[in-house]
């Protein structure tokens, strides 16, 4: 094995989650609150300003690891429509309401239903309000172009905004509405405000698991009352307590679909590879993407893959990096018409390695083991020209194992950086990545250029482990963002511009950052961006200004922080 002197970015990352909200059980039992920190929490819960009285709410303790809430006690609204939460440790909460007959903000952790709140030491939290409107219901009927209802079809809310924007509409029980046998459906539970309502699915590739022949008839993405794209469908208007009847949408004929089969091979020898996942991108007649689908498509014993539920269209199969063959592949172009497409091929060649070991600062090389567990070491590549645009970065992952070591396999030839990588939702969040040496001890600050087939051995990984604090809030000047869900982003001076982690803010638009080793920091706000759906597809538009701002952290310091966002008039 050759070792090989390189120059790598020394980056931290976090993994980017998906969540959906679970309705917890109601637990009664106190947080118990350390002598002298004892915090509370106050609020008032109206509908349509009057108060609420005998609304159950529930304070819920936030895991600074993940998406749990895990129920800490719960009190009623008194008859002002008052509440209040006491003897509470300092930490980070949400506040959720139980009222299933009206709407509850989605302000809470990751977008989940009530309101955040971080509390300080001794901290007496008020105005953590709720204006409650009633919640309305949609109800239609969906049949094809001879009338005849369409059973089994999942309805589909889409709720539009300022601006045009449109964002998928999740209940808070994550219940689907679906259509009955006589085609009709009912949405209950659902907020005022304006929606589109389609049923039908714009792309069609199937999960994989599904027994040959079960897989169930597919329409294409329709709105009401007939339309097939966004921009041409008719809003429906929910009331606050009210029904919008009759939203009917007729559909076209069933879709036929296809399969894609195919086989991978190792490229120099021809035997099959099992176990490669792999990621398919849809793109339209121009070749530009219109969706990414990530699922867990492999190869199996004799490298066989098959993928179902194919419309006629464009797709790229593209097989992950495997770091258990240390092989890659190329993507393959696949075009459906209308037969299924077989004898696909896709070939696997050698790939590269970076390994070695782990320490945290003053610590020495043993303290890799118990202390990492749950941490690893990602591979970003950038690979060569010749590839795709959306697929100029690749990743490949190695765990830390018990003695500190590491190995990442299966990259191919390009730019590597590396991240340290939080493998599970309790993974420690106080290690930062701090330096990386090479076999002779030199400090490499700059990015490494991996050959065909090449293997970087001897690397060392410095880690800090961190205890300090920043707190902060966001104020908003010169208007209101109703319903925006905003963040605080935060990198290290000394890591590259794209290296942001990203902190969440409470109702009151405070945010607390812990557990950061020391060193200078840059925060930002903005700009808030969102998805806006329309004829041309989807994109992602600015809405704020950039605000910035850098802050001096020492070793078990707290820093406090305002950034100030001026709303343009």
């Amino acid at each position: 094995m050759k070792q090989t002197q390189r120059l790598i970015y020394l980056l931290t990352s976090s993994a980017i989650l998906c969540f959906s909200f679970q309705v917890l059980p109601i637990a009664r039992a106190q947080t118990q609150a350390a002598p002298g920190s004892t915090c509370s929490i106050a609020g008032r819960i109206t509908t349509k300003q009057v108060p609420a009285t005998d609304v159950v709410v529930q304070l819920l303790l936030l895991d600074a690891n993940s998406s749990r809430r895990t129920p800490a006690t719960t009190v009623t609204t008194d008859k002002t429509g008052r509440y209040r939460f006491f003897d509470l440790n300092p930490g980070q909460y949400d506040v959720l309401p139980i009222a299933p007959t009206l709407a509850i903000p989605t302000e809470g952790r990751y977008g989940q239903p009530g309101k955040s709140v971080t509390v300080r030491p001794g901290e007496a939290t008020t105005g953590i309000d709720f204006d409650l409107l009633p919640v309305g219901r949609i109800t239609g009927r969906v049949t094809d172009m001879d009338g005849q209802p369409v059973s089994g079809l999942t309805v589909t809310l889409s709720l539009t905004g300022e601006g045009g924007y449109v964002r998928h509409f999740v209940p808070q029980d994550n219940r689907q509405t679906v259509t009955n046998e006589s085609g009709e459906y009912h949405a209950f539970r659902v907020p005022p405000g304006r929606y589109l309502v389609s049923v039908g699915e714009p792309f069609t590739i199937e999960p994989p698991g599904i027994p040959a022949g079960r897989l169930p008839t597919i329409y294409t993405q329709t709105f009401h009352p007939a339309a097939a794209e966004a921009s041409l469908a008719v809003p429906v208007d929910v009331p606050a307590g009210g029904e919008a009847s009759g939203v009917d949408i007729t559909v076209g004929p069933p879709l036929r679909t296809y399969k894609m089969e195919g086989r991978i091979i190792d490229s120099a020898t021809g035997e099959p590879v099992p176990g490669v996942g792999m990621k398919i991108v849809i793109e339209d007649d121009r070749g530009r993407v219109r969706s990414e689908i990530g699922a867990d498509w492999r190869s199996d014993a004799a490298g066989v893959f098959s993928i179902s539920g194919a419309r006629p269209g464009n797709y790229r199969i593209c097989p992950a990096d495997d770091s258990a063959s240390n092989t890659y592949g190329e993507p393959i172009n696949v075009e459906v018409k209308d037969h299924d497409a077989t004898g696909l091929m896709i070939k696997m060649v050698r790939g590269s390695s970076i390994s070695g070991v782990v320490v945290v600062e003053g610590l020495g090389r043993q303290a890799g083991g118990g202390r990492l567990t749950g941490l690893g070491l990602r591979a970003d590549v950038v690979p060569s020209t010749g590839v795709p645009t959306d697929l100029t970065i690749d990743h490949s992952a190695s765990k830390i194992n018990g003695d500190g070591s590491f190995r990442i396999a299966g990259l191919r030839p390009g730019r590597a950086t590396l991240h340290l990588a939080r493998l599970t939702p309790v993974s420690p969040q106080e290690f930062s990545l701090l330096s990386v040496e090479a076999a002779n001890g030199a400090t490499i600050t700059d990015n490494l250029e991996i050959g065909q087939g090449e293997d970087v051995t001897g690397l060392r990984v410095i880690l800090g482990r961190g205890n300090g604090v920043i707190r902060g809030q966001v104020k908003i000047e010169g208007g209101t963002l109703d319903g925006v869900s905003l963040y605080v982003s935060y990198r290290r001076t000394s890591d590259p511009p794209n290296s942001y982690y990203n902190a969440t803010l409470d109702a009151r638009g405070h945010f607390v950052i812990e557990k950061l080793v020391a060193g200078e920091y840059e925060l930002m706000v903005g700009p808030m961006s969102l998805f806006v759906t329309g004829e041309a597809g989807s994109k992602t538009m600015s809405r704020l200004p950039t605000v910035k701002q850098q802050v001096t952290l020492t070793s078990g310091g707290v820093a406090e922080v305002t950034l100030v966002v001026a709303l343009k008039p």
